[in-house]
């Protein structure tokens, strides 16, 4: 018997699907020796994280996709290990 995918179920899958080009093309640029191909791949992952930012939007309004918002310890102590890790 086919399993139906439903509207929902689609989206989920090209936003897993954006997500993980997105981590596979951040790869490649960091490992990227030709200087033109690197920008190209960062135009390409820019581009991809523009698609799935609007994807997220999409499921978000339709009630698809509800994160659960951080505490304010858990965004602190994000930006502190930010910090420590980050040099400007």
């Amino acid at each position: 018997m086919e399993a139906h995918l439903g509207d929902k179920e689609m989206m989920q899958i090209i936003l897993d699907k954006h997500k993980e080009c997105a981590v596979k093309l951040t790869r490649l640029a960091m490992e990227c020796t030709n200087f033109n191909l690197r920008n190209e791949v960062l135009r390409t992952l820019d581009m991809c994280l523009r698609h799935q930012h609007h994807l997220f939007e999409l499921m978000h309004h339709m009630g698809w996709y509800q994160p659960t918002p951080a505490s304010v310890e858990e965004t602190s102590g994000l930006k502190s290990t930010i910090r420590q890790h980050v040099t400007v």
